[in-house]
């Protein structure tokens, strides 16, 4: 352990004993519970196994400064969000008992209760925090969607129902309260109501996985097979994938984070969110206090690529190739930084080099199809495409691009196939896909299959907001 967190530790646990030996006797039971607060949070600190060097400090000097105040409601809640910040519930759900014992009807201690609660397991205990914390504030919606989804969780389907429709009126676009709504329906045995509140949430948040599973097995229930394994394909390609959580303050329970491993998880939370400048900084963050993260620099090579940071993106690269030369990662992110920055054909070693380390890299070898096609060389182009199918059947790029050159070069039958299978599972790119197939009718003088393909791209590029190629396809069915 390093020698300043043990003297620290130290010094926690000795201000402990201090206060247990030398404060006048408990003049009730509120008393004792707190003193044994203070111990059982001092022996934490000081177990060589609670937290590394870094979060012990931390929690440390937070528990340091409720000890000298534990009167202060407001230094015992910060303990106690310190406590939440690094998962250690039970003692932040007691923190925040105090913090509510000494100052009542406190908005965001009541949140933060319920939510630790809930970790826990204690629905009870969650459910009658929530319920303060709403009856204070109405408005806030993150805490009437927490009350509904552990109403939900615990049993009460009904009145989560009333939760998750109130949630919905209120604020039309909350995908979560959709999606909650949706999933009390379907609890309810009214699986036609939770397909269109399903269906609605999807529409909300396209990448939305979970709700993608939730329809899948609505479909299932619903016995349209086909629908259902659509659904459960699509929720495989974005399985974790969800909506932004916009919780202010939650987001202040993950800002106490600091440590170099938790920052780094945040990054990559903010990179799933698309949030590519905030993703950035917390990796660099992460990578000041430890610069040997090889992950945080595998991502930074991807951010600064897409950020047109090229220099950066670089400069991360070689560093993971000091620090471990053999990752498949590293040199496909490096090639794709080649491709776009107009160094196409630099991209060739990397690539092939990502292939000897993972002959499975699916990206990998793709990219290196599409790099070969591009230079004319067909054949080379279509033996990649043909591997990476091997590794990912349902690669829609692979059988898309295959399907192409197939088309290309008269095997209209294969290449129509190899296409076809390029639709599932549906993407932003499935309308487009069918757009092509319909094209390629019309060219063979196929109208009735022409149209069968446009009348099938046209909802679909609605839904997914292609504009321009649903005027297009409207002008041709209208001709």
């Amino acid at each position: 352990m390093h020698p300043h967190l043990s003297a620290l530790n130290a010094t926690c646990v000795a201000a402990a004993l201090l206060l247990a030996a030398c404060s006048p006797p408990p003049r009730n039971a509120e008393d004792v519970e707190t003193r044994q607060l203070w111990l059982d949070l001092a022996a934490m600190v000081a177990s060589p196994t609670e937290f590394g060097p870094h979060i012990g400090s931390v929690v440390g000097y937070a528990l340091d400064a409720a000890q000298s105040a534990p009167d202060s409601a407001s230094a015992v809640a910060r303990l106690g969000m310190v406590l939440h910040a690094y998962d250690k519930f039970e003692g932040a759900a007691r923190c925040y008992e105090r913090a509510l014992f000494l100052q009542p009807d406190q908005f965001a201690w009541l949140y933060y209760l319920g939510r630790v609660k809930t970790r826990l397991g204690d629905h009870e205990g969650a459910l009658d925090a929530l319920r303060q914390a709403v009856g204070l504030d109405p408005s806030y919606a993150p805490a009437g969607l927490q009350l509904a989804d552990v109403l939900l969780s615990s049993g009460a389907i009904e009145d989560s129902r009333t939760r998750y429709e109130a949630l919905k009126r209120d604020h039309p676009a909350l995908v979560p309260a959709v999606y909650g709504l949706g999933r009390a329906l379907s609890e309810l045995g009214d699986s036609a109501a939770a397909r269109d509140q399903l269906t609605q949430a999807i529409e909300l948040a396209p990448e939305f996985g979970a709700a993608h599973y939730a329809l899948g097995l609505t479909y299932r229930d619903l016995g349209q097979i086909e629908a259902a394994g659509r659904h459960m394909a699509v929720a495989t390609r974005t399985s974790g994938r969800r909506p932004p959580a916009d919780d202010p303050l939650m987001s202040d329970i993950h800002a106490l984070r600091t440590d170099p491993r938790s920052r780094e998880t945040q990054a990559f939370r903010l990179q799933l969110e698309d949030k590519v400048v905030e993703s950035i900084q917390q990796y660099e963050q992460a990578l000041a206090n430890d610069p040997d993260l090889v992950q945080a620099h595998l991502n930074l090579i991807n951010l600064y690529t897409r950020t047109g940071q090229a220099e950066r993106a670089e400069q991360h690269y070689r560093r993971v190739v000091e620090l471990n030369p053999n990752l498949a990662d590293a040199h496909y992110n490096y090639a794709t930084l080649l491709f776009q920055t107009g160094r196409s054909a630099e991209s060739e070693a990397p690539l092939v080099r990502a292939l000897e380390l993972n002959a499975a890299h699916y990206d990998a070898r793709f990219s290196l199809g599409v790099l070969y096609e591009g230079m004319g060389r067909v054949a080379d182009a279509m033996k990649q495409y043909e591997l990476a199918l091997s590794e990912r059947p349902n690669g829609v790029g692979a059988h898309v691009r295959l399907g192409r050159l197939l088309v290309q070069q008269g095997d209209v039958t294969r290449g129509f196939a190899s296409i076809e299978r390029g639709l599932t599972p549906e993407s932003p790119e499935t309308p487009v896909f069918m757009y092509e197939l319909a094209d390629y009718n019309a060219r063979l003088g196929r109208m009735t299959e022409a149209e069968r393909w446009l009348r099938q791209a046209l909802p679909l590029a609605r839904r997914y907001g292609l504009q321009d190629l649903a005027a297009a396809i409207e002008q041709q069915l209208a001709r």
